[in-house]
């Protein structure tokens, strides 16, 4: 779950893990509703009775709370900001709130401006937007995911806002288990900086922190435990032209469910099919595609050249798709797909001739140092194949154009 505020740079960062339906329908519209009643509001900084904020200090609080006790994880985020310049007023006059109306649900909370001393209820006044902006497309990756645009009218420089929104609902692929990342840092100077989780006692919530500054207590009451970061005066975070892909500086607050690297396979691993479930279709690629357990090497070039030259990449990650691949048959149906997709289907055709093969999961940007990630999920962005030979390992792009070298 990302905010996307023209401040927050997100960099997904290769441990290569070999791998071995419908989602609840949501909601478009946010409703308008009062915060919940497991909230924490804590005192603002600068407030009477807090540390005060060197004037220059744009963001007082970002602070995110996230409830996993219910049957749907609830992220309720709290951003309060001051106008300090004419030039801050349109960023700080708008919000936006990236959901997927799949599975999520957005709610909205407060709205408001705090001026002279008082505060003033906009939640009314506000234009409230929900848009479709899929910003991949021209690549052809559509992920379905919404945005909330909330423009607030009659912003002054000295203003305080506050706002206060609510999404519920996960992805529906990872089952019970939950993993997500925040950012640590920002491109502005920042007073207070809070990532709680509520859990339940029985639930591991692993965590790990990419960013400097940060505190971390576990605690709890009866029925739940918590997990908590807090950082003070984090300042503006500035990266060069040519920082290497793999570094993130603005840093990340990951947690997890999971164990290890084997969890993670052992999560992906029923997600991909060993062959073609439609053994007449297979029948007919075989002899198409003359795949031939006694021909390895022919068989494999030929595979890879009707995946790579015959189905076109396209992406439609919406909803469970968004790790999942489609069935090959499915993909065999449209002639289209994307990483997932035809590198499942290329596993499949493999297995016609007898080749061992196993989709792999990737990060294209961090490679090697996704290692030090926690194990999640979230750490990977890419999938590839390998076969296995008797003389070595094959590693195949199967999005990739038709490579027509052996």
């Amino acid at each position: 779950m990302l905010i996307h505020r023209g401040t927050l740079v997100a960099c997904l960062v290769a441990l290569a893990v070999a791998l071995f339906a419908g989602p609840a329908q949501g909601t478009t519209q946010p409703a308008i509703a009062p915060d919940p009643a497991w909230i924490e509001l804590q005192p603002v900084r600068g407030d009477a009775g807090t540390a005060a904020v060197a004037d220059d200090v744009r963001f007082l609080l970002v602070d995110d709370q996230v409830n996993l006790l219910g049957a749907k994880p609830v992220w309720h985020r709290r951003l309060v900001e001051r106008v300090i310049s004419e030039r801050a007023l349109a960023d700080a006059a708008r919000l936006s709130i990236d959901f997927q109306p799949l599975y999520q649900r957005v709610e909205i909370h407060a709205v408001e401006l705090l001026r002279d001393g008082g505060r003033i209820d906009r939640r009314q006044r506000a234009d409230i937007q929900v848009l479709r902006r899929e910003s991949d497309m021209e690549s052809g990756i559509l992920d379905g995911r919404l945005t909330v645009q909330v423009t607030v009218p009659d912003v002054r420089v000295g203003d305080r806002i506050d706002y206060r929104f609510s999404v519920t609902g996960a992805n529906p692929i990872f089952g019970s288990e939950y993993h997500d990342t925040y950012a640590a840092g920002y491109g502005i100077a920042l007073a207070e900086r809070r990532v709680l989780f509520l859990h339940r006692p029985d639930v591991t919530l692993r965590h790990r922190v990419d960013g400097p500054g940060y505190i971390v207590a576990q605690g709890g009451g009866e029925g739940y435990r918590s997990l908590e970061f807090r950082a003070f005066d984090l300042p503006r975070i500035v990266e060069d032209d040519d920082t290497p892909q793999w570094h993130d500086g603005f840093g990340r607050l990951r947690v997890s469910t999971l164990e290890d690297w084997p969890a993670v396979a052992a999560w992906a691993k029923p997600l991909y099919p060993a062959r073609l479930m439609d053994r007449a279709l297979a029948a007919e690629l075989v002899a198409k595609l003359q795949l031939d357990a006694a021909d390895p090497v022919g068989s494999m070039e030929r595979a890879i050249a009707f995946v790579q030259g015959e189905v076109r990449y396209t992406a439609i990650d919406m909803g469970s798709h968004s790790h999942a691949p489609s069935p090959p048959e499915t993909t065999l149906e449209r002639r289209f797909g994307d990483c997932k997709d035809k590198s499942s289907l290329l596993v499949s055709l493999l297995a016609e001739a007898g080749i061992e093969a196993e989709p792999v999961l990737v990060n294209t940007h961090a490679r090697s140092a996704v290692a030090q990630r926690l194990p999640s999920p979230l750490a990977f962005d890419h999938v590839v194949v390998r076969a296995r030979t008797d003389a070595s390992d094959i590693w195949i792009e199967a999005p990739r154009s038709h490579e027509r070298a052996p």
